[in-house]
């Protein structure tokens, strides 16, 4: 009976382990800034495996205490509030959805306010995520590597051009587009750092040019991309070159 247990936990810790790789991944190609990690985490817990579920702010952020999340103790009143509008309008701007919420009304005479309603469309993205990995050739020798390509074959397939550009598709406006950019890459680095200072490990020298090469684009754009507003050309964006 021993054995069953054993093998159903290993299963679950697993399956578990998958879940965190995912969510990672999926965030990380889309671009989502770190800050948003504990309050995505909080939700996860609180959904299971529903897409749709209700909460309140309080119960997140009781979660929050439960899970031990850093700076937990620290947290300042209303973080819950706070990092849902800051999620929402990240998700809105960056044209990525993640969730939808509808807010619980508010009821004047008992000062009670009833649950929201949560979509939480990352657990269904994880979901695919996962069963796209396990059938990646990849898979049996590199999980992380299936997970992550599933990821971002994910994030290219549901990320969509902003509704308000002319010629979608063929128009970008270059500060913004750099501007993106950057943000992606500051999240990718900021994930780096995090897993070195976890797992105290080094690069091995054979990844010292892939680091130089980082620093030089770093600087290269810092010369060419910090300059004096009035000094700027004005321009309304470029096209895209047109695929054949």
């Amino acid at each position: 009976m021993s054995g069953i247990d054993d093998k159903d936990n290993k299963e679950q810790a697993e399956e578990f382990a998958f879940t965190t790789d995912a969510v990672t991944y999926i965030l990380l190609a889309a671009g989502c800034p770190n800050k948003f990690r504990d309050y995505i985490d909080c939700l996860i817990g609180l959904a299971g495996k529903n897409v749709e579920f209700d909460t309140t702010d309080k119960e997140i952020e009781r979660h929050r205490k439960i899970l031990k999340l850093s700076n937990s103790r620290n947290v300042k009143a209303y973080w819950a509030r706070d990092r849902r509008r800051d999620l929402l309008k990240w998700q809105k701007d960056n044209d990525f959805k993640l969730l939808d919420i509808k807010r619980g009304k508010y009821d004047s005479q008992t000062k009670t306010t009833f649950p929201s309603h949560y979509k939480f469309y990352l657990i269904e993205y994880v979901q695919q995520v996962i069963a796209s990995a396990k059938k990646d050739s990849d898979w049996q020798d590199n999980k992380a590597l299936a997970l992550n390509q599933a990821a971002q074959e994910l994030i290219n397939k549901l990320r969509v051009q902003p509704k308000d550009k002319p010629d979608e598709g063929s128009y970008i406006n270059p500060h913004n587009e750099v501007v993106r950019i950057l943000r992606t890459v500051e999240t990718h680095l900021a994930e780096a750092v995090r897993l070195q200072k976890m797992y105290d490990f080094g690069l091995y020298k054979d990844y010292e040019a892939l680091v130089s090469s980082i620093e030089d684009s770093l600087s290269t754009i810092r010369k060419k991309g910090f300059v004096d507003l009035l000094d700027m050309k004005i321009f309304s964006g470029i096209k895209r070159p047109t695929k054949p």
